[in-house]
């Protein structure tokens, strides 16, 4: 006769996160699931979360100072015979949305996280170089 299992149930989720740093953020930003209204908090790598068989609206998002940014939401079916592995990767910046996936999926916000690196002090040296033509035109 087979030994029958009586533990608590395997989970019928996991969730791989592989980043928990959003550049720019110091110490990293707390990542968050919610299914069914229970929330977890998440660390990086394989995350297993106890969820009922059934299909399920997933919701993960980075928690950046109270505010929900990365938002990804994925509509899963746990009722499968094995834990089904979902992917989920943060966003390059606080203004871009995440990414949830049944595949890795790169991280989203490149373009957005350039403008910011090249735009920022591209700002500032047109700046400086008006207030120096106008300081020059006065002089």
């Amino acid at each position: 006769m087979q030994p029958q299992w009586t533990g608590p149930p395997a989970p019928r989720l996991m969730l791989r996160v592989d980043h928990t740093r959003i550049p720019g953020v110091r110490g990293g930003t707390p990542v968050i699931a919610e299914a069914d209204g229970r929330r977890w908090r998440l660390a990086a790598g394989t995350n297993p979360l106890p969820v009922p068989p059934g299909v399920r609206t997933l919701r993960v998002w980075c928690s950046y100072y109270g505010i929900k940014a990365g938002l990804a939401e994925l509509t899963v079916d746990t009722s499968g015979p094995y834990p089904l592995l979902v992917h989920y990767a943060p966003p390059l910046t606080v203004y871009n949305r995440g990414a949830l996936a049944l595949h890795p999926v790169p991280r989203p916000g490149r373009t957005t996280l350039l403008a910011v690196l090249i735009g920022a002090p591209a700002a500032v040296l047109a700046a400086v170089a008006v207030l120096a033509a106008l300081h020059h035109l006065a002089g």
